[in-house]
């Protein structure tokens, strides 16, 4: 049985996903998902005795266990993964193991967030546990009867900021929305000892697959994890168990393949289904002054922008760089702030094209790193300023993507910011 969180209508609830796309509404059941759990509800649950039915894609998911108590997180459980450090040293007595917060992980579908603090935002693949039945000092012989249900993360991490400290790598595990669970939850009833113990799973990063292995690999199995977790910890019904992901990281890779804004992360595990998350920046790093009716009208422009765009015939990195642009919401930090500064002299060209037409482009000093100003006018009749992060990097990449033989292209564009602006001040 296939278990989901979701709202609807603006209100939680969860219930059972069926074949048909449809989820059964168990709100009559018990207050959360978690709580079926602890209330060991879950195994005798009939679908057929509620009505109250609806479309999947009317819902929104969420992560299937909204409050857990804990999110314990394996660190270098595979024995390939071990091997990546390549530090000469023995392969481990016992588990690494760090925490994780609930606002660190997002849901099925929702974007990762990658961060202005680092641009090193990495994937990791791996099956999560939830606890069923909680205990301390679980026999491993027992541990399976202690299982809920499995579920996927995508335990993203900040690889700079794990670096932070010595002894720990808690800052990097934990950025907001920085990794992914769900989509649902798979009941225990499902699997059995040859499942648990020879699961794949793999990571693709834009059809690309980098993470490919099966729990057979693991250092310390399912069982084993149960086992010693409950040594120190209480474990209670709803806990989340992250077990380690395979190696094929992308700091790994000679140079790092770190997550970019537009980029489509997909963890997929058998028997379980697949967990899919699309990367953007942190909006909430930028300006918070800027008017809704001007983010809202960049929204419309950039929906504008696209199907125009189509007519044209452009490159997979020019569509990169678009996807990039109607995403984020955020392109005046770090690297991507640096870079238009660099292209100072595409700007200057800009500028000189713009006046021919009566528009005026004015870019701040490149030392002020909170804003830039553009002034539009139309021969002096129409002056207004839109303070916007995004507005400097937005001329200099689309020029720097597609050339300035282009440049009428660019204008047209131009042409539909500035009545789209217009419009959202009336």
């Amino acid at each position: 049985m296939r278990l989901v969180s979701f709202n609807y209508n603006q209100q939680y609830s969860w219930g059972a996903l069926l074949d048909n796309d449809v989820v059964v509404d168990l709100a009559s059941v018990s207050t959360s998902l978690k709580q079926a759990i602890s209330d060991d509800k879950i195994s005798s649950l009939n679908l057929d005795d509620y009505d109250s039915r609806l479309k999947l894609q009317e819902v929104e998911l969420l992560p299937p266990i909204m409050s857990p108590e804990k999110i314990i997180c394996i660190g270098v459980n595979y024995a390939n993964r071990n091997e990546e450090y390549k530090d000469g040293s023995e392969p481990p007595k016992y588990p690494s193991v760090f925490m994780r917060t609930p606002d660190s992980l997002t849901a099925h579908g929702a974007p990762l967030i990658r961060p202005p603090e680092s641009h090193k935002l990495d994937y990791e693949g791996e099956i999560v546990v939830v606890i069923g039945q909680g205990g301390r000092r679980i026999p491993q012989e027992e541990a399976y009867q202690h299982i809920a249900g499995l579920s996927i993360m995508n335990e993203g991490t900040l690889r700079d900021w794990v670096r932070h400290a010595k002894f720990n790598v808690t800052q990097g595990k934990n950025f907001v929305h920085s990794g992914a669970i769900g989509p649902w939850l798979v009941s225990a009833d499902q699997f059995g000892p040859e499942q648990y113990e020879n699961m794949r799973v793999k990571t693709r990063v834009n059809g690309e697959l980098r993470q490919n292995d099966t729990t057979a690999n693991m250092m310390f199995p399912i069982a084993y994890q149960i086992h010693y977790l409950s040594t120190f910890f209480e474990l209670k019904p709803g806990d989340v168990i992250a077990t380690g992901t395979p190696n094929g990281a992308g700091a790994r890779f000679d140079p790092p393949r770190f997550l970019e804004p537009g980029d489509v992360v997909e963890v997929e595990v058998e028997g379980v289904g697949v967990l899919f998350n699309e990367v953007k920046d942190d909006i909430r790093a930028f300006d918070h002054s800027l008017p809704m009716a001007l983010l809202r009208a960049r929204e419309s422009v950039m929906k504008t922008f696209i199907p125009h765009l189509r007519k044209h015939d452009l490159s997979p990195q020019q569509w990169r760089v678009l996807r990039a642009l109607n995403e984020s919401d955020g392109l005046e930090m770090t690297e991507i702030s640096k870079s238009c500064f660099l292209l100072m002299p595409s700007l200057t060209r800009i500028v000189q094209n713009l006046s021919k037409r009566g528009l005026v482009l004015r870019c701040v000093s490149p030392k002020d790193q909170r804003r830039s100003i553009i002034t539009l006018s139309d021969q002096g009749d129409k002056l207004f300023k839109l303070i916007a992060p995004e507005s400097e990097a937005l001329y200099s990449h689309i020029t720097d993507a597609f050339g300035y033989g282009k440049m009428e292209l660019l204008y047209e564009l131009l042409d539909e910011l500035v009545q789209k602006l217009n419009d959202s001040k009336e």
